[in-house]
């Protein structure tokens, strides 16, 4: 939010559209339409900025951070299904939040000796919060730097934003939405699999089976919802089908019951005649609140009303429709708290979360309660009141002891356990029993992780300089890199895309949490436009500098940040080619020992640099001309050359905090949960 605020106040000090980059002479040129939304929409254009740290869920963030899940294609279909000046705000600061981290990732993970995870290198890829811990630690750190410098950076009219609730649930939350598509498209391929392998089970039982994480339960909201509704379809089905077998004198309950029409000449109406009562009352009263349940009713005046099925059916249905919206309260009111202002600077800690966690998620909790602890009889007779009297006074008079609502109860309760054990279990019970052990892990492992972070930028101390680019970071490489990457991206979106049928992995920026992220987008990988966005050079040494006017202070730095990539070992990294360094899944990682989960590693690592797309960023040099002879067609340059040390260590990896044993690298994460984001790497 601190940059967004930097880049709009860039944006109107201009008056012309254009951004200023650092340690550059040129400025970007914003589209008329974009600059005008940043500026006229701040409120959105902060909300947008944190978006993905919130959606799905705050602090479940792999669903749009994830390398597997193409980001920074996320926030170009936020962008183009924007249709108001507010939503396209909204959409722009998603960029900012994909160039932001892109940034402050190969910070955070050089400090930290990993990317973002939950399996750490520390502890073999097996679960621990360490590495959590260290990227919460220095994250905070990081605030703690913006706040010294500059307070009023999160002030009350500083941090003040607002989510635009119907953009977001059109895209996040509706499954047919390109971008939901984009985002559960792993998920929905592993349950399509499943439901293709047995048929006959329920979503619900398929999703448990999948072992599916909380960030993937509430992703998958939407298409539960939908699913739920569709079952409410399914239940008129049922009911039909129950009654003709209770009329059917060869089933076992029609042989029973032995339904006979009534005056009428008809089956299925209220006359109908059955051979027992009382002595098979069970039955009797099934049979009967079915059959009454799907017949049409009439209001005073004789017209034709909905049946009592239709408008129970409805009343679940509505109920079941907010899941949505209180999912979205609960969300804007966690991004509240975690962007509160800040008077001092023990409003940066972490640990003051936990204790308005119970206020967050009051809405969804409200919600549960209201669609899952039904008196059906009190809301039948709030629904139906006729109809309910009228069939219990049937009952009575048969000598039938049961209540309609205990028939209702069997009939919708099975949809009713299932929402409540998705959401109470699944959902809250797992987000709130996370958030608890990750606030009990930081508050013990804190003061190491702090100690060896403020070490650690001690040591990077320019020579003969009093401060380090922590201490002074508003002049820092990596203040001045973030406005840059995220000034030339607002301008040309396709700084960081992959092109349409192209594998993001291979071709371009596929993560907004690892390493080099930077060298894979274009601006890293052209010639012309990296002289501009990154002057100081690619590596860790560039973005730890400090720009005193027309002066560089380098800073002292021993060791890159670490490229991330296994050969033979799960407690060390190993020597980076394209072998070690092949994108694999945990589970295959865990299996051969071989490979990278995170794509923390720089282009010279996969042997394959990506294509300088030749891109005209307004106002920025343009692209060169081709060779003569040659087509006029995407070329490809050196890159940013570093050769076989490009960007990090051998074997062993590291540089990072110990967390382990020695010849380990400890785990950490980049988290922005206010300084913590919860969330699964794989």
């Amino acid at each position: 939010m601190a940059y967004a605020n930097d880049l709009r106040e860039a944006l109107i000090a201009s008056g012309d559209g254009s951004i200023q980059l650092r340690g550059s002479s040129f400025s970007v040129r914003l589209s008329p339409e974009d600059a005008a939304a940043i500026e006229n929409q701040p409120l959105a254009f902060r909300a947008g900025a944190i978006g993905p740290d919130n959606f799905v869920f705050p602090g479940m963030t792999d669903g749009t951070h994830g390398v597997e899940q193409d980001p920074y294609r996320q926030c170009e279909l936020l962008y183009q299904d924007a249709l108001t000046e507010e939503e396209r705000a909204y959409a722009l600061g998603c960029f900012v939040h994909g160039t932001g981290d892109a940034i402050a990732h190969h910070v955070v993970n050089w400090v930290t000796g990993e990317t973002f995870t939950l399996t750490p290198l520390s502890h073999s890829h097996m679960s621990d919060f360490d590495n959590v811990v260290g990227h919460i630690a220095t994250e905070s750190a990081i605030q703690h730097a913006v706040y010294d410098n500059d307070p009023s950076a999160f002030s009350a009219s500083e941090m003040a934003l607002s989510i635009p609730r119907g953009f977001v649930a059109r895209n996040f939350h509706d499954p047919e939405s390109p971008l939901f598509q984009l985002m559960a498209r792993h998920i929905l391929a592993r349950v399509d699999a499943a439901r293709a392998a047995d048929p006959d089970a329920g979503l619900f039982d398929i999703a448990n089976g999948l072992g599916l994480g909380p960030w993937e339960h509430l992703a998958m909201a939407p298409y539960y919802v939908n699913e739920i509704q569709n079952q409410r379809a399914d239940l008129r089905a049922f009911v039909l089908a129950e009654i003709a077998d209770m009329q059917d004198p060869g089933s076992e309950r029609g042989m029973e019951l032995m339904v006979g029409a009534g005056p009428d000449g008809m089956l299925s109406t209220e006359d109908d005649t059955t051979a027992c009562s009382a002595s098979c009352a069970s039955l009797y009263a099934r049979y009967y609140t079915f059959v009454r349940l799907l017949l049409p009713r009439r209001d005073a005046g004789g017209r034709e009303l909905p049946s009592a099925f239709d408008k129970l059916s409805d009343e679940l249905g509505d109920d079941l429709n907010l899941l949505l919206p209180a999912l979205l309260e609960t969300i804007e009111r966690l991004s509240v708290v975690l962007n509160a202002p800040v008077t001092d600077r023990e409003g940066l800690d972490f640990r003051l979360l936990a204790e308005q966690i119970d206020f967050a998620t009051e809405p969804m909790r409200d919600w549960l309660t209201n669609a899952t602890a039904i008196d059906y009889e009190t809301v039948s007779r709030a629904v139906t009141p006729q109809w309910y009297q009228d069939l219990s006074d049937f009952f009575a008079s048969a000598g039938i002891s049961i209540q309609p609502a205990d028939i209702l109860q069997i009939l919708f309760e099975p949809i009713i356990d299932q929402v409540r054990q998705l959401v109470e279990d699944r959902v809250i019970g797992e987000a709130e029993a996370y958030l608890n052990e990750l606030v009990s892990t930081y508050q013990a492992r804190f003061s190491t992780w702090d100690t060896c972070i403020r070490m650690k930028f001690e040591a990077s101390t320019p020579p003969g300089a009093e401060r380090h680019a922590l201490d002074d970071i508003l002049r820092s490489g990596f203040w001045a890199y973030t406005i840059n990457l995220m000034a030339a991206t607002l301008a040309n979106h396709e700084l960081v895309l992959t092109p349409e049928g192209l594998d993001p992995l291979a071709e371009g920026p596929a993560s907004f949490d690892a390493s080099f992220t930077h060298m894979w987008s274009q601006a890293g990988a052209c010639d012309y436009l990296r002289a501009e966005v990154f002057p100081l050079g690619m590596d860790i040494d560039a973005f730890l500098s400090i720009l005193d006017g027309d002066t560089v202070l380098q800073p002292t730095v021993d060791r890159d940040v670490p490229v991330e990539c296994h050969a033979g070992s799960l407690s060390m990294f190993g020597e980076p080619n394209a072998t070690n360094c092949q994108h694999v899944t945990l589970d295959e990682l865990r299996e051969r020992f071989l490979g990278s989960t995170s794509r923390s590693y720089p282009p010279e690592a996969a042997m394959r640099m990506p294509a300088c797309r030749n891109l005209v960023v307004p106002g920025l040099p343009d692209p060169p001309d081709p060779p003569v002879g040659e087509d006029a067609g995407p070329g490809v340059d050196a890159g940013p050359g570093g050769g076989e040390d490009a960007g990090g260590e051998g074997p062993g990896g590291g540089g990072g905090c110990a967390a382990g044993t020695s010849g380990t690298v400890p785990a950490l994460l980049f988290v922005a949960f206010v300084a913590a984001r919860l969330r699964r790497r794989g």
